[in-house]
C-alpha cells in the first residue's frame, strides 16, 4: 500500500482552531444540496460545499481528487479525522464532499448530526446529465481538453469531475448503461446510508414532499426562522458556476500562452 499522498504535505491546522463538525450532509450532489447549503448558513452555521473546494483552489481540488481516487481503487491509505480536519477545519458543517467518503466521514465523525435529502431516481438521474454530465464531457472537448494544461486547478478540477461522474456511472460514463448504472447507484447509495447511520441521528427528507424550515429546524433544535427557505434553481447556479471556471481556465491559459511566445521571440531575436 502506498504512503505517499498530498494530505500528508499538507501541515496540520492548530488544534484550537479546528471547528466541530455540527452537521453533516449525505445527499448526493443534484438533491437539493445548495438550497439546503444556504440554509445553513443563514442559521449562523459554517457549511462546505463544492464552491469552496474551487474557491480554495489547488490544495482543496487535490485533497478530494487524492481521498476518491484511494476510495475507487483502494491503492492508499484511506482518509481519516486527522485528514479531513487538515482539509475542512475551518468548517461544521460537510455538504458534497460526504456523499462520495460516506463510510470514512461518518467514522471520523460519528458526533454530528447528519441530512440525508432525497428525490426520484429518474429525476437525479436527469440533473446529473445537465450538471456534471456536461461538465465530464467538456474536460475532453476543445477548448478545455487544451486550456486546462495551462492552469494547474483547473486541470485538477477537470480530473476531479472526472472521478466524481464515473463513480456516479460506476464507469460507464456518459451513455445508456451510465444512466442506468447511476439510478441504480443513487438507490442503492441511499440505502446505506440509511443502513449506516443511527436513526436517532439522521433527518431523511424527500424534496418531492418538501424541504424547508418545518423538516431541518427541530432536528437541529433551532428556532425556524420568519424568512422564506432558500429556494435555489441548482441548476442554473450549477452552470453559472462552471462558466466562471471555464473563463479563469482560458484567461490563464491565454495569459500563459502570450507570455511563452514573447520569450519565444526574444529568445530568437537574440539568436538572429
Amino acid at each position: 500500500m502506498s504512503s505517499s499522498r498530498y494530505v500528508d504535505t499538507v501541515p496540520a491546522p492548530d488544534p484550537e482552531l479546528v471547528k466541530e463538525k455540527r452537521v453533516i450532509v449525505l445527499s448526493y450532489s443534484r438533491s437539493g444540496t445548495l438550497g439546503l447549503c444556504n440554509a445553513m448558513q443563514f442559521l449562523g452555521y459554517k457549511p462546505y460545499n463544492m464552491h469552496q473546494v474551487v474557491q480554495n483552489g489547488y490544495s482543496h481540488i487535490k485533497m478530494f481528487s487524492e481521498a476518491l481516487q484511494i476510495k475507487r481503487t483502494g491503492q492508499g491509505k484511506p482518509y481519516s479525522r486527522p485528514d479531513f480536519d487538515k482539509w475542512m477545519w475551518n468548517y461544521d458543517v460537510l455538504t458534497i464532499v460526504p456523499c462520495y467518503l460516506t463510510e470514512e466521514i461518518v467514522q471520523a465523525y460519528p458526533d454530528a448530526k447528519f441530512i440525508l435529502t432525497v428525490r426520484e431516481p429518474e429525476n437525479w438521474a436527469k440533473s446529473v446529465w445537465n450538471t456534471i454530465g456536461l461538465l465530464a464531457a467538456r474536460a475532453h472537448s476543445f477548448p478545455a481538453n487544451f486550456y486546462k494544461y495551462f492552469d494547474l486547478a483547473d486541470l485538477q478540477f477537470s480530473r476531479l469531475v472526472d472521478l466524481i461522474f464515473q463513480t456516479i456511472t460506476r464507469g460507464y460514463g456518459r451513455t445508456e448503461a451510465g444512466y442506468q448504472a447511476a439510478m441504480k447507484e443513487y438507490e442503492e447509495y441511499n440505502a446505506r446510508v440509511k443502513d449506516l447511520v443511527p436513526a436517532d441521528r439522521l433527518l431523511i427528507a424527500k424534496l418531492e414532499e418538501g424541504l424547508g424550515w418545518e423538516q431541518i429546524c427541530p432536528f437541529l433544535e433551532v428556532d425556524i426562522p420568519e424568512v422564506p427557505y432558500p429556494r435555489m434553481n441548482d441548476t442554473k447556479q450549477f452552470q453559472a458556476q462552471v462558466s466562471k471556471i471555464c473563463a479563469r481556465g482560458r484567461r490563464n491559459a491565454l495569459s500563459l500562452m502570450g507570455a511563452l511566445s514573447a520569450l519565444a521571440i526574444g529568445v530568437w531575436s537574440v539568436r538572429r
